[in-house]
């Protein structure tokens, strides 16, 4: 036979390894030259081991997938296969479920990618296998806003035909969870402010202010509620109201508060279902005094009242005590029996002298023409 082929079966063993198939001429006739290579014609493999799932090299277990990676995500397995993967059949399944409610969830998107062998080299203990997926095309902005997950799993199948281990790698139980960044606000305090921060008292205007930036990628209305804590622990609500901040906005609050008593004491700002943020500690002392109508102000009325009244029937007792009692009025009669009545006064006096002159007449002398016995 010149330039002939030949058809044969080969049994493969029951141990697995590899095997060369040789050749040679048996029994040539004479004169021919066997010059059939001593190296094998060709080498087949006995696997009987199937595939199996190291782990996923990219990205990290157990994070968030920010939206910034979503239009480059790139996924790396690694493969265990002793002998050599048939890189044709490998494929990467994924699939979008709701966060956290379990493995039975409703499916929103899924969809395979090919996987590829890093390196050229289908076998080893680590096989690195890498499959690039653009979520930023297949996922709406409608589903950004809901708390979504990535799950994926392999399949393939090596030279020998096994498929890859699905132990912890189906759509049941998938090989890896990654939690999607969802669209929503997310708050953040500044460091409260508090104006004066120091020598502080009851009764005084004290400015309060915080700002709160949502560095989230929603626009979010939140509720925010600002209490008074005291060492004791007794909380007073100050102010309460509802709030709208947009994404990567920032909301500046203020409000003027008046302590009514004195001790020490804080302020607490609080976003429901959101953070908390404290301000520094204070003691505010005792009211100031402003003067006497100030003392009287933080008196009880009820004890101003019982002082009113005492103090209006004292001076009224020392205007009436102090009073001076008019003359007493006498009838005409009495009043001319008094003037008949001589006095002991009267009585001692002696009685007034006379001056006459001569003839007992008056000492003046009469002017001419005048009668002097008239």
């Amino acid at each position: 036979m010149k330039n002939g082929t030949f058809f044969g079966v080969v049994t493969a063993p029951l141990a697995s390894g590899s095997y060369g198939i040789y050749s040679s001429l048996g029994t040539p006739p004479n004169g021919a030259i066997d010059r059939t290579p001593t190296a094998p014609a060709a080498w087949f493999i006995v696997d009987d081991q199937v595939p199996g799932i190291v782990g996923v090299a990219s990205p990290m277990d157990s994070i968030v997938l920010s939206e910034s990676t979503w239009s480059n995500l790139h996924l790396e397995v690694l493969i265990l296969e002793d002998d050599r993967l048939d890189e044709d059949t490998l494929l990467l399944h994924w699939a979008i479920h709701p966060e956290g409610i379990g493995l039975s969830s409703q499916l929103v998107i899924n969809g395979s990618q090919p996987l590829s062998v890093i390196g050229g080299r289908a076998f080893g203990d680590e096989i690195p296998c890498a499959a690039v997926l653009d979520l930023d095309e297949l996922l709406t902005s409608t589903m950004r806003n809901d708390a979504l997950e990535l799950r994926i799993w392999v399949t393939g199948q090596d030279m020998a035909g096994h498929e890859i281990n699905p132990v912890f790698n189906d759509i049941d139980a998938p090989l890896s969870v990654w939690v999607l960044e969802q669209r929503i606000a997310e708050y953040s305090f500044s460091t409260p402010e508090m104006k004066p921060s120091d020598d502080i008292a009851a009764g005084d205007t004290i400015r309060l202010g915080v700002s709160i930036t949502n560095s989230g990628l929603a626009d979010g209305d939140a509720q925010i509620f600002v209490e008074l804590v005291e060492s004791n622990g007794a909380r007073t609500r100050i102010d309460a109201r509802g709030i709208q901040i947009e994404a990567g906005g920032t909301y500046l609050y203020s409000k003027d508060w008046i302590p009514d008593r004195a001790g020490t004491m804080w302020i607490e700002y609080q976003i429901i279902n959101g953070p908390l943020a404290q301000s520094e500690t204070v003691y505010v002392d005792e009211q100031r005094s402003a003067g006497i109508f100030s003392g009287i102000s933080s008196v009880n009325p009820v004890l101003l009242v019982v002082i009113f009244l005492l103090t209006t029937s004292l001076v009224g007792l020392l205007i009436f005590g102090l009073k001076s009692p008019q003359a007493k009025q006498f009838e005409p009669n009495q009043q001319r029996a008094v003037k008949k009545l001589p006095t002991i006064e009267n009585q001692m006096k002696p009685p007034p002298q006379v001056q006459s002159g001569p003839y007992g007449a008056p000492e003046q002398v009469a002017s001419p023409g005048e009668n002097p016995y008239k």
